[in-house]
Formats: structure tokens, C-alpha cells, sequence
């Protein structure tokens, strides 16, 4: 009888054992909604969707890629506020961001506010039952760009003053559905992407910042100005592997270069200032349990050496470099919030 104790205890030493490390592992990681809205064209016509889901954060905020120098919180909204699509000033003292919003009897709303790049001052520049979305600075910061369904179902590109009250100004006007504006150097030109009606593929338009007749481009999406204002970097979705990968082209649609390739997912393509750099969101690399994780990787300009910069498991994406070039702003849940992160890269980029 005293053998079967013996085993009976060892057993359920074993499953308690089992049971904490268990407990453990389920302790290391939260899910942490994500709002994403987008369009799409059905036979109906267009249509917006408000798409939430569930994405892994890591509670542990510590990063340990060796590439990284250090990485600092920058906004701490404690899960109050989900931030979107965001930009930094081009003095580097101001984020601009897409702020998600839950009104009562309506629905999720997005609304354009601004915060200092130290975490302090927020303040709102757009209002009302809107789907404000995807807000730039222009290169010299008088206006703010960003698309929005004001009166219409289908979202246009707007502008409004940076500073003060007034100056709210449409500037594309056709059937398309429009996001994502870029501003030229120059300031003379607005790239967007656009929805056609009827159409699955987003294509790539420039449009003069008074409202001239758009041009067509090529078919992708992201589209964004070198900082010398000769090329474009971009993305366009592998309608075989059904991901997305960085190009880029002159600015008058030539010389389409593809930069990446295979199974991964690689979107949201950032210049450095000086145009030497590329850094970018990618699921490439994995995390310590083997699943492929959204973070924050680097290439040079010209698409070699690739380098993974993050390597916390949680969701890091939304890459922006400040006007220096020291420092890298990102979005991440990690800690179990979406929130900015700002890194510092260690020495030799």
C-alpha cells in the first residue's frame, strides 16, 4: 500500500508541477483589442468596416534585441484611449495621431489629436461623429493632412490648419475611397492610396495639394516620399501568398522595384531623414514559443540587410523615425496597452 502512496503522490506532485507551469506560461501574455477601419467595395456599393480584434501582448515590457539601445514609454493612456495610424511633427516636439472612440447609441468613432513627443499635452484638432483617419504633417507643419468620410460615405483627403481654428479643406473630390495622404518635400503634391468603386485593389494616386485632377500611379498602397523627393517606398499585396511586400518607384510610376518577398507579412515602410534607411513592421521573426510576431526591422535603402530591431512577443508596429534620426517611435500593447514607444538604436546604424 505504501508503494501506491508513493506513486500517487509522485503523480500528483507532477500534475500540481504542471498545473504552475502552466499557470506561468498563461501568465506571461494577454490579448489586447486592436480597432482597425477599412473599406471595402461590395455589389452593395462601398462599405466600412470596423474590424476589432484580439492581438497577443506580452507583459513583460523589457526589450532585449541587442540592436536596441534602449526603448522608453512615451504616451501611458492605461487602455482609456486606443491610438491608430500616427506621425511625428517635423520638428519632432508634437505625435499626431488617430485617437478611437466609443460613443454611446452610435459607435466607434476616430478623431485626430495631438500630444508632445514627451508624452505630455494632449490636445484635439478634429471633432465630431467622424472616421478620422490617417493624419501627416505637412513638411512645412502649417496643415494637417488626413482622410475622413466627412459627408460621404466614401473617405476623401482633408487638410485643416496645425495650429488655431478654421482652414478645413477637401482635397480630392472623385468616386474613390482615399487614405493614407503623404505630403511631397516640396509640399506641391499629395500621395493617397485609392478604392475604386467596384474594385478589390487599391492603387496609388497624386493629387496637387489645390485640388488639381488626380494622376494615377500603379496599383499598391502606403505610398510615401523619399525624403529627397525623387522615389516612392510602398506596398502591394502577392496575390499569391495573399501578403504584402515594400517597393518602390520613381516618382512618376517608373523603375517599380520589389523589395521583399516570401511568406511573411511586410507593410508600413518608413524613410529615415536622410534616406539611408528603411524600417518597417514585419512578422518575419519569431518569438520564444515559435509563432511568428509582428516587430520592428530595418533595411538599408536600396532593400539589403535586413535587421530585426524589437523582439518582444507582443504586437509592435507603425514605425516612424524623429526628424534627427535618432530615435525610432512605435506603436506596441506590449505591457498589456497599446501605447508610443520610442527606441534608441545601439551603436553602428
Amino acid at each position: 500500500m505504501g508503494k501506491y502512496k508513493s506513486k500517487i503522490l509522485y503523480f500528483g506532485c507532477f500534475l500540481i508541477t504542471l498545473a504552475v507551469l502552466g499557470c506561468a506560461g498563461g501568465q506571461k501574455y494577454t490579448q489586447v483589442e486592436k480597432i482597425n477601419i477599412i473599406q471595402r467595395e461590395t455589389k452593395k456599393g462601398t462599405e466600412t468596416v470596423i474590424e476589432k480584434k484580439k492581438e497577443r501582448a506580452e507583459k513583460n515590457v523589457i526589450e532585449e534585441s541587442t540592436n536596441v539601445k534602449s526603448v522608453t514609454k512615451v504616451t501611458d493612456f492605461k487602455g482609456k484611449k486606443e491610438i491608430g495610424w500616427f506621425d511625428i511633427s517635423p520638428d519632432g516636439k508634437k505625435i499626431l495621431m488617430t485617437i478611437y472612440e466609443e460613443i454611446k447609441n452610435f459607435g466607434t468613432v476616430s478623431r485626430i489629436w495631438t500630444i508632445g513627443s514627451n508624452g505630455i499635452g494632449l490636445s484635439k484638432v478634429t471633432s465630431g461623429r467622424y472616421h478620422d483617419l490617417d493624419a501627416v504633417y505637412a513638411p512645412d507643419s502649417r496643415y494637417i493632412y488626413f482622410s475622413s468620410n466627412r459627408g460621404e460615405k466614401r473617405p476623401k483627403i482633408w487638410r485643416v490648419l496645425a495650429e488655431g481654428t478654421g482652414g478645413l479643406t477637401r482635397i480630392t473630390a472623385s468616386t474613390t475611397s482615399d487614405r493614407r495622404p503623404n505630403i511631397s518635400p516640396s509640399g506641391e503634391y499629395v500621395a493617397y492610396e485609392a478604392l475604386m468603386p467596384g474594385t478589390e485593389e487599391w492603387q496609388i494616386w497624386v493629387v496637387k495639394t489645390n485640388g488639381a485632377l488626380p494622376t494615377q500611379l500603379t496599383i499598391g498602397s502606403s505610398p510615401l516620399y523619399f525624403p529627397d523627393g525623387s522615389k516612392f517606398l510602398y506596398v502591394r499585396k502577392n496575390s499569391d501568398t495573399n501578403k504584402t511586400d515594400i517597393w518602390t518607384m520613381n516618382i512618376d510610376g517608373s523603375n517599380r522595384t520589389q523589395f521583399t518577398s516570401g511568406d511573411s507579412e511586410y507593410k508600413q515602410p518608413k524613410c529615415s531623414p536622410d534616406g539611408k534607411l528603411i524600417v518597417f513592421t514585419s512578422d518575419k521573426g519569431l518569438d520564444e514559443e515559435g509563432k511568428n510576431n509582428f516587430d520592428i526591422w530595418l533595411m538599408n535603402a536600396d532593400g539589403s540587410n535586413l535587421t530585426q530591431l524589437t523582439t518582444n512577443g507582443s504586437y509592435d508596429d507603425l514605425p516612424v523615425f524623429d526628424p534627427n534620426g535618432k530615435y525610432i517611435y512605435f506603436r506596441s500593447n506590449r505591457g498589456g496597452n497599446w501605447d508610443i514607444w520610442r527606441m534608441e538604436l545601439a551603436l553602428g546604424y
